[in-house]
């Protein structure tokens, strides 16, 4: 499970508890503050088809970069944090992960929500990871937001597509996977 919690010296950060299913036992506890070092909340969270990795994504603030979209991949059985990366949009202000998801494989994750674009207001936004590399590609889609993509992941085809926008990746620990 995940969500925010309040840390000694480190404001509101994400935090994630496993439990064994068996027998609801604490398993590990882990915690991501973002280079902000200030209101950190995360939203959603996945696992691999083959249960060794947990990747959850929320809203946290960059440094001088806003609310991004800020994703985390841990070790299912340890919790040691193993993989990270943030997205800051076209607008580099408010940027508000909805939903992810993996692909069937499990290689790609797809992080979806709302992106402050520029002269446009609040846009559709995804980025895909590529789990065996360390960059990502993505789009921010004209629109209005308001109603976001909630689970909505895999990207849609059509003549309009995507605006040009290219995703910045900052993988801050390679994905190793």
């Amino acid at each position: 499970m995940t969500g925010g919690s309040f840390g000694s010296g480190t404001a509101y950060d994400y935090g994630t508890v496993a439990y064994d299913a068996a027998t609801g036992e604490q398993l590990w506890v882990a915690r991501y503050d973002g280079p902000g070092s200030a209101w950190d909340e995360a939203h959603s969270i996945v696992a691999t088809p083959d249960g060794a990795r947990v990747f959850l994504t929320g809203q946290s603030i960059g440094s001088g970069t806003g609310w991004d979209f800020a994703t985390v991949g841990y070790d299912a059985a340890t919790g040691r944090q193993v993989w990270t990366a943030r997205y800051d949009g076209p607008g580099s202000a408010w940027d508000e992960p909805a939903g992810l998801a993996l692909s069937r494989d499990g290689s790609r994750l797809y992080v979806t929500g709302e992106s402050l674009g520029i002269g446009s207001s609040f846009d559709f936004a995804t980025v895909a990871y590529d789990l065996s590399s360390t960059c990502s590609s993505g789009a921010n889609e004209l629109g209005r937001a308001s109603a976001l993509a909630h689970g909505t992941v895999e990207p849609a085809s059509g003549p309009a597509g995507p605006t040009a926008h290219e995703a910045s990746c900052s993988v801050l620990v390679p994905a190793g996977l």
